[in-house]
């Protein structure tokens, strides 16, 4: 499991996909960055809202979609504790 974003950061995330909200949290981990935020989805998706993830490491980069903050979860980009690991 990738040790990336807390309980409260899901809780965010979730509140903005109930509410149709754009929102996003930034964390700096040593030299890896992430990104989750909440965006519009594109007509082709089933919902109007996506969960994007983005990942930064030293010389690369990734980018994935999800329907719901729980389809996230469920591919392992979950739950770090705030103390570190």
């Amino acid at each position: 499991m990738m040790c990336l974003l807390s309980a409260n950061d899901l809780t965010r995330l979730s509140r903005a996909m109930r509410g149709m909200k754009e929102d996003g949290i930034v964390i700096t981990l040593g030299k890896h960055k992430v990104s989750a935020s909440v965006v519009p989805a594109s007509p082709a998706w089933r919902v109007a809202m996506l969960v994007r993830l983005e990942v930064w490491w030293p010389g690369g980069y990734a980018s994935q979609y999800f329907e719901s903050v729980e389809e996230m979860s469920r591919y392992g980009w979950t739950v770090r504790k705030r103390s570190g690991c």
